[in-house]
């Protein structure tokens, strides 16, 4: 007896559809792509018992005649290709042709459908994979498709399906990137009668956010928009404000396919370096339309991975897009309100200008910015990044309260000066930073195979004033330190390096040791820093406060804390019940 042999079709059938039939979620991805390959404007899902029951796409696209619909269960059958050429230049969703055929295979299927041209549609009644009925029948333009009873005829698989809730998410979790890809497609998923999320396909992002995130939300992203040969991003950036500590409302789109791509993620996350505590994660958009040549969206059987020709230039592109997003906006956070642009430089409006002339009666006179230690600041002209601001006091000997001509500022005295110190790092033009030698060096004992991963760090740390070597198996002599942990130098030196090598190891597994040098700059920073409850006399508040407001980014410190805060005027005046 021959060891080889040919399996019977409903064998094959079931094998194939579990290259594409997973879950009930699987199946309306498959049925919503197809509806988006056909030209549809409004697509309405429904689900029953989180799909394990029935799913069902209705949409307003091409349709297909009877023949087509007939064709449309046969394997390998597709309308995107017509030769291999095509693989290398393929625009739409998918090109398998094994969706319907799958589907059907392991589920009751029907199809009723109908091309605008003519006057009568197609019901096709499907179960197994074996064709029970067609019939002409009366439907409007488009196609109708329910899948019911998924798996009936593979108890194990059935057996497999979760909870009917967590069906349901697993389906929300699978449209919502389409329907942040396909703004201009309406979107609607209805859930055992009840509406789940419906948006409006105006064509605008924002309005897709606000139909499943919320107006608030909407309110608080800010668009992208990057144009390159062979490449194009679109999508939103969400405000640092909004960062959450997951990575659930992170969506990256290729080419219209939902992906994940480690890659473009980690260099959409580096736009948000020093804007976010580093257990946040940014919210974005990202909407990539790349040369079909250029990207392999076949890599995985769920096309849920990419592969790109260079891949370095597009996470460039990525990050390229996101700072200019960032850039272009106000982030000091504030109550009740979304977004701003950055204002206009002085003059360039007659608005601002009047803003600013109101405002400059009460302001103090200009005078070059000193910090808290009485060290002079960079003297050169640079544009501000938040307006003038008079400090008027303090709390707590922690927060200084500044008036702007838009409201009231809260700034964090401690966050504030870690940010310039920082700034003053990054701007040293090769000077290492002020150090102190030790009469007597301290000797530091470090675990196991730390001081080796600390080898190419030691001109490093020169540079911050640390002066360090191998003394022998784990331990580190240090000679001199930065002149802010004079104070207590052993504790500090201590603390710094198992902050370093903490920070070294998971930016090193990450693949980015240009994080360890920020992250090491920032240490430095933080430890010569005022602290909370450390007195300022009024000239040290306002020259720190005159000093933050110059810089590039002065909105959060080097560990993405924010350093300001605003309350608008117009908030204050409607909770007094001015508006």
């Amino acid at each position: 007896m021959a060891e080889i042999a040919v399996l019977p079709r409903e064998v094959a059938d079931q094998i194939a559809a579990g290259e594409v039939v997973e879950r009930p979620a699987s199946v309306l991805k498959e049925l919503v792509e197809n509806a988006i390959d056909a030209g549809a404007g409004r697509i309405a899902c429904e689900i029953e018992e989180g799909g394990r029951r029935a799913v069902a796409v209705r949409d307003d696209g091409r349709g297909m005649t009877a023949e087509d619909a007939r064709l449309s269960l046969l394997r390998h059958a597709t309308s995107k290709i017509r030769a291999i050429g095509d693989l290398s230049s393929l625009r739409t969703l998918g090109f398998r042709g094994e969706a319907l055929p799958s589907i059907a295979s392991v589920s009751r299927l029907e199809i009723v459908t109908r091309v605008r041209e003519e006057p009568a549609g197609t019901r096709l009644l499907v179960e197994g994979g074996r064709v029970l009925r067609e019939e002409p029948v009366g439907a409007p333009p488009g196609t109708f498709v329910r899948a019911a009873d998924l798996f009936f005829n593979t108890p194990a698989r059935r057996a497999g399906l979760r909870s009917a809730a967590a069906e349901a998410q697993a389906s929300v979790r699978t449209l919502v990137p389409l329907a942040l890809a396909y703004p201009q497609v309406a979107l609607s998923l209805v859930h055992d009668g009840r509406a789940v999320f419906r948006t409006p396909g105006s064509g605008r992002l924002r309005d897709a956010l606000a139909a499943l995130y919320g107006p608030d939300l909407a309110a608080r992203c800010l668009p992208l928009s990057y144009d390159a040969p062979g490449l194009r991003i679109s999508g939103a950036a969400g405000l640092p404000e909004l960062a959450r500590g997951d990575r659930r409302l992170q969506t990256i789109v290729v080419n219209g396919h939902a992906v994940s791509a480690p890659g473009l993620r980690a260099a959409a996350e580096s736009a948000f370096r020093g804007l976010l505590p580093r257990d946040r994660r940014p919210v974005f958009v990202l909407v990539l339309e790349v040369d079909p040549a250029a990207v392999d969206v076949n890599v995985h059987p769920r096309k849920s991975e990419v592969r790109f020709r260079d891949e370095r230039v597009v996470a460039q592109a990525v990050a390229a897009a996101l700072r200019a997003a960032l850039a272009s906006h106000d982030l000091t956070p504030a109550y009740g309100l979304g977004p701003r642009p950055r204002p206009a430089p002085s003059g360039d409006g007659a608005a601002v200008a009047e803003a600013l002339a109101l405002y400059a009666a009460d302001a103090p006179p200009a005078r070059p910015a000193r910090s808290p230690q009485g060290e002079a600041a960079d003297g050169r002209e640079r544009p501000a990044r938040l307006p003038p601001l008079r400090v008027v006091g303090c709390l707590d000997d922690a927060y200084l309260v500044a008036l702007g001509p838009d409201g009231a500022y809260f700034v964090d005295q401690h966050a504030a000066h870690e940010k310039v110190q920082y700034e003053r790092i990054l701007a040293r033009d090769g000077r290492a930073v002020a150090a102190q030698s030790l009469a007597l060096p301290i000797v530091v004992e470090l675990d196991p195979g730390a001081v080796l991963a600390l080898a190419d760090w030691w001109p490093l740390l020169a540079e911050l004033g640390l002066s360090a070597e191998p003394f022998g198996g784990a331990s580190v002599v240090v000679r001199s330190v930065p002149a802010a942990f004079a104070r207590d130098p052993e504790r500090a030196v201590r603390d710094f390096f198992a902050r370093l090598l903490d920070e070294e190891r998971a930016s090193l597994a990450l693949g980015r040791p240009e994080e360890v040098r920020a992250q090491a700059f920032a240490r430095a920073a933080c430890r010569s820093a005022v602290r909370a409850g450390e007195r300022l006399a009024p000239d040290e508040r306002q020259a720190l406060v005159d000093e933050l407001r110059l810089l590039a980014e002065p909105h959060t410190c080097p560990h993405g804390r924010p350093t300001v805060w605003r309350i608008p005027t117009e908030e204050l005046a409607r909770r007094f019940g001015r508006r």
